[in-house]
């Protein structure tokens, strides 16, 4: 299981733009809360523009409901920012059984 978010959303000037703001506390905040919340391991890659956070080894299924919980938090303030701000933001929600659930959001101008 993972998530990626990358680009900017070209709402306003790089370090203005309060709509990559709001998606990037909400990942940060996610991929925290794995730890914190959740109690499982992660990696997260962080690089200019980009967030790519991965959930390591076997969760039990308790740590499995706390993380989704705060996965799906997440999401959810993701997609209402992009109802809010339409054309800033792309969710991809990818579904795979082989490798678990992937999401990607994307700014526009990616």
């Amino acid at each position: 299981m993972r998530f990626t978010v990358r680009g900017h959303s070209g709402w306003a000037e790089y370090g203005r733009d309060i709509v990559c703001s709001a998606v990037s506390a909400l990942a940060i905040a996610a991929a925290n809360g794995l730890v914190q919340q959740a109690g499982v391991s992660r990696a997260v890659r962080q690089r200019h523009g980009e967030l790519d956070c991965m959930i390591l080894g076997s969760p039990s299924d308790a740590e499995w409901n706390r993380a989704d919980a705060i996965l799906e938090t997440m999401l959810a303030g993701i997609r209402s920012i992009a109802r809010e701000y339409p054309g800033t933001i792309l969710v991809v929600d990818k579904n795979r059984p082989e490798s678990g659930r992937d999401l990607q959001a994307r700014g526009c101008n990616e």
